[in-house]
């Protein structure tokens, strides 16, 4: 499973790229690598993206980056993984050949010996 971090260390673009979680990092990641040639697909637990921005604008990006190509599961959760594949809990199944995990990020306002 892939991170922000270790993200680029990958020595080859994966076909299809599942991203999970739908904040600043997934979309950012999810629009890059799409423009770059994978198919992506997000899975975000909230209804939509960016849930702690503006919705209107939210939106509007959603509707841009699903023009672009990219597949999004909103509202959805990824209930198990199989060799290959994530099968979300409404019974649907997304393939993949990388995951990017983008949820649960927090930024770290401490600094070590503080």
């Amino acid at each position: 499973m892939l991170t922000n971090e270790s993200l680029f260390e990958l020595d080859q673009l994966p076909e299809r790229l599942l991203v999970l979680g739908g904040g600043p990092v997934g979309i950012e990641m999810a629009q890059t690598f799409r423009r770059f040639g994978s198919q992506v697909t997000l899975v975000n637990c909230a209804p939509r993206i960016l849930s702690r921005d503006d919705a209107e604008l939210a939106g509007m990006l959603a509707t841009r980056l699903a023009d672009e190509g990219i597949t999004f599961e909103l509202g959805k959760e990824v209930e198990n993984f199989g060799a290959a594949a994530a099968h979300l809990r409404n019974g649907k199944r997304v393939e993949f050949d990388a995951i990017l995990s983008a949820v649960g990020r927090e930024p770290n306002f401490h600094t070590a010996g503080m």
